[in-house]
């Protein structure tokens, strides 16, 4: 559904889609928090309520994302959407290491409650949101771009060509063009990780948890890519639509070169700090040798990491 969602929130109230959302996901993760801590959890259970809570967040992103264009004022969209991307990398950077430390101090099920009532908490804060009741200003963006268009000396610019795919191409064709390398990268990004678990499984448990220790640090990193990805593509984006290929050009670059310096610092702290790093992420002296392992190849891998987020951000947004 994720290819199909953007156009199917268009046809709803973007306002009652984020207050759904929210509120269905929060009833899921109360209810699995309450199971959990009853130990009547099970396999079945988890498949279910990780199916809903993922259709949730399926249809929230599109619907926040529309929503900021229609309550942020034309003169200040481009630095909304930077704060706004900004602070989602940034929260998700910071709320991955701080729930890790959560759950060591209190337990796995006390922190699915806790993000249940997270989420019903935003759903009652969303409904204090005022929508203008105008034409949406993304309607009201594409519509002065095709005027743009239309006027151009140079309608068989490459880049004029590409503004006008996106523009009058008819919309199931141009979802399916679009959705079929993002499904793919996912599927790729999916056998990876069931490949790895498999051969890593191979080895041992006490290598297996290892790697599941491994896997917030990555969080931070995927959150760091992010970060620079979205900031820099949102100006990048701008920037285009305006013709300013230069400065779109310049926050490419600052973007990239910044992502892999915050790769390489990440993989220079973490090798020099190799033990303890191991310890605060979880591990205890059984399982030591193999999160060390596993961990020293991932931080020697964090500014590729880093970087190739930041591009495949940029891309997308341009």
């Amino acid at each position: 559904l994720s290819p199909f969602s953007g156009s199917i929130v268009d046809k709803l109230s973007r306002k009652w889609v984020m207050v759904g959302m929210d509120l269905l996901q929060g009833v899921i993760m109360l209810f699995v928090g309450i199971l959990a801590y009853t130990e009547k959890l099970n396999v079945p259970m988890v498949l279910i309520a990780a199916f809903l809570a993922a259709l949730g967040s399926v249809f929230y992103s599109p619907a926040s994302s529309s929503l900021m264009l229609d309550i942020t004022p034309r003169d200040d969209l481009v630095r909304g959407q930077s704060i706004f991307s900004g602070a989602s990398s940034l929260i998700s950077m910071v709320g991955t290491a701080f729930s890790g430390v959560m759950v060591a101090f209190f337990g796995v099920p006390l922190i699915i409650i806790i993000n249940g009532l997270s989420n019903l908490y935003s759903a009652i804060s969303e409904l204090f949101v005022t929508v203008p009741k105008t034409i949406n200003q993304g309607e009201e963006i594409a519509i002065k771009i095709r005027q743009i268009l239309r006027m151009s000396d140079s309608p068989s610019h490459s880049n004029e060509s590409r503004f006008s795919a996106i523009l009058e191409a008819p919309i199931p064709g141009l979802i399916t063009r679009l959705a079929i390398p993002t499904v793919i990268s996912m599927l790729v990004t999916s056998i990876y990780n069931m490949a790895d678990t498999f051969f890593v499984g191979r080895i041992g448990t006490f290598a297996t948890a290892g790697v599941g220790l491994i896997f917030p640090l990555m969080t931070l990193m995927q959150a760091c890519g992010f970060f620079f990805g979205q900031g820099s593509g949102v100006y990048i984006s701008a920037q285009m639509g305006k013709r300013n290929y230069q400065e779109a050009s310049n926050m490419a670059a600052t973007g990239f070169y910044s992502a892999i310096f915050t790769g390489l610092l990440i993989c220079v702290v973490g090798q020099v700090f190799l033990e303890p790093l191991a310890y605060l992420l979880g591990s205890t002296p059984t399982i030591l040798p193999y999160t060390e392992a596993y961990l020293r190849v991932i931080l020697f891998g964090a500014p590729w990491m880093t970087a190739s987020l930041v591009l495949n951000n940029q891309l997308r947004f341009q």
